[in-house]
């Protein structure tokens, strides 16, 4: 009888141990997951940053230009 719950016993210790072994695995596959959704949200903000800068740029450009033709447009009223 002792033989049978010494070996109940060990099967038991070794599942324990693949068990803890399971979540630490686990848990480090999430936090390289995570590291890998941090690296695309960095991506995305850096090609939407720069979007966003050129969009602004374009914009200035257009209001610049609509500027000089509202100058000239005035200048040749009051000529």
């Amino acid at each position: 009888m002792t033989k049978f719950l010494n070996k109940i016993l060990d099967v038991s210790v070794i599942i324990l141990l693949f068990a803890i072994l399971m979540i630490i695995a686990c848990k480090y596959n999430r936090e390289d997951f995570a590291d890998l959704q941090d690296s695309s949200i960095l991506e995305n903000f850096e090609t939407e940053y720069y979007k966003s800068v050129s969009d602004l740029s374009q914009k200035l450009a257009n209001a610049k230009k609509q500027n000089d033709d509202l100058q000239k447009k005035i200048k040749s009223i009051n000529s």
